[in-house]
Formats: structure tokens, sequence, C-alpha cells
């Protein structure tokens, strides 16, 4: 696919009229449907198969803008990032 979103809503088929039965997503992918959920769920729609050595490594990045009228703020938040 192009990406998550197209793998998600597009194939998936607890999202979309899709064919394929499993996706890559976050862990946090369940409990969020049921925040977000139109109808409320007592437990969520989706799981997460998780076993030793079974986790895709999920880099993302965070930085500041050349120029940005937050400057502190935005070190606060980096530092805030770093620190978690």
């Amino acid at each position: 696919t192009g990406g998550w979103e197209d793998a998600y809503w597009g194939n998936f088929t607890y999202a979309s009229d899709g064919d394929r039965p499993i996706v890559v997503s976050y862990a946090s992918s369940p409990p969020v449907e049921v925040y977000f959920a139109e109808e409320p769920f007592d437990t969520a729609p989706t799981g997460v198969v998780v076993s030793e050595g079974s986790c895709f490594r999920q880099v993302e990045f965070a930085g500041i803008l050349a120029g940005t009228e937050n400057r502190d703020l935005a070190e606060q938040w980096i530092d805030f990032m770093l620190g978690v």
C-alpha cells in the first residue's frame, strides 16, 4: 500500500471493506478506537499481537523550525519529549 492510512482505512477488514484481517499499527490503536468510537464499546474491536521479537521499530522525529517566534516553548517541548 501507499502507507498506513491506505492499509488501515482501505485494506483492513475492521476499518473498511478490505480483505486484510491484520494491519501493522501502533499498540495504542485498540484503546484509541474505544476512546474515539461514535458508539461506545466495552472492549476494543481490535487487538494487539505482542510476542518477543515481534515488534516493529517506529522512529519518529521532532524539531524546531528556524525563525520560530516561540523558541523557548519549542525547546521545552523537545526537552519533554527527550525525557519521556
